[in-house]
């Protein structure tokens, strides 16, 4: 476990690294390639309730699909304490949370969840991420086997082959500013 962790964090600090040396202007035109890919996909499109979240760190701004498709319900992740996070409504005023993330206030969302847009640091081609390392998003998926995994990245963050444990939860497909991939 040792080495699929040390393995895991040498990727997150490359990841890191990268995404850190986008201007503010690549984040901006990935990110509205992303939503455009993402507003035409026809899970999304047939989707009622979709989460997303709040970007940190030049991760890809999903937000304008809020103020774009008025007719859906997005929820945002909450963290609730040092292993969980909820979804809940996305209402204003947003207020940074534990790890300085901007969340809404309201109640947890308890109800189905069409689709799932997911952060990360990088993802392959089979499916599997990398996150942040602290597993909220893979306990979290977990709850929600019904809800569609979709992960979203820029081109680099694509990678050839990411090893996974059975903790790691699997995504149905990957939306990058130049592609698509259902898995």
């Amino acid at each position: 476990m040792a080495e699929q962790n040390s393995y895991k964090d040498a990727i997150r600090v490359q990841q890191r690294q990268l995404r850190k040396g986008l201007t503010a202007n690549e984040v901006q035109d990935f990110s509205q390639k992303i939503c455009a890919s993402v507003s035409v996909f026809p899970s999304f499109v047939a989707a009622e309730t979709v989460m997303i979240y709040s970007p940190i760190h030049n991760e890809v701004d999903l937000m304008p699909l809020i103020t774009t498709f008025s007719d859906k319900k997005f929820l945002l992740p909450v963290v609730q304490n040092e292993t969980e996070m909820v979804a809940c409504c996305y209402t204003e005023p947003l207020k940074k949370g534990k790890f300085g993330i901007l969340e809404p206030q309201s109640e947890p969302y308890s109800d189905h969840i069409d689709m799932i847009l997911v952060p990360g640091l990088a993802f392959d081609k089979n499916g599997n991420r990398i996150g942040q390392g602290g597993g909220f998003y893979d306990r979290f998926l977990k709850k929600h086997p019904a809800s569609l995994k979709i992960g979203v990245c820029y081109d680099f963050q694509v990678i050839n082959n990411i090893k996974s444990t059975d903790f790691d939860e699997k995504m149905d497909g990957i939306i990058t500013p130049s592609a698509t991939y259902l898995l």
